[in-house]
């Protein structure tokens, strides 16, 4: 398996270049894109097929759960998707999976957390 694609969508940019930071700092694990917005989720699925897509709970505007249904719905290469919470959210592990997302990842995570769950995700079987 070559490097690890990754897309990350969360409306706060502070937690985008944070996992971004940490992610690239690892030889195999490359962010392709970062944005805000579920559009910008589903355009990044369309033009970059990322392997993982870090997908935050909480968008403004969205619904997240429609946002994975949309995706799952598109004929391209399907990405892991891992829902991002917050810690005041609880544990959306069952609804998350339901909803056809492959887990949840926490925001507040380790560093050495969120790259064994990132790598954990893309080789989850098709």
């Amino acid at each position: 398996m070559g490097d690890i694609c990754v897309v990350i969508v969360d409306g706060q940019h502070l937690v985008r270049a944070g996992f971004s930071l940490i992610l690239q700092a690892q030889p195999d694990i490359r962010v392709l894109g970062e944005g805000g917005a579920a559009e910008t989720a589903i355009s990044f699925v369309k033009l970059l097929q990322p392997d993982v897509l870090l997908l935050a709970k909480s968008l403004e505007g969205a619904d997240v759960f429609e946002t994975v249904a949309c995706i799952r719905e598109l004929e391209v290469k399907q990405p892991r998707i891992l829902l991002l919470v917050g810690s005041r959210e609880g544990d959306l592990t069952e609804t998350a999976l339901n909803a056809g997302a492959d887990g949840v990842l926490g925001k507040y995570a380790t560093p050495e957390q969120i790259v064994a769950q990132v790598r954990r995700a893309a080789v989850l079987p098709r």
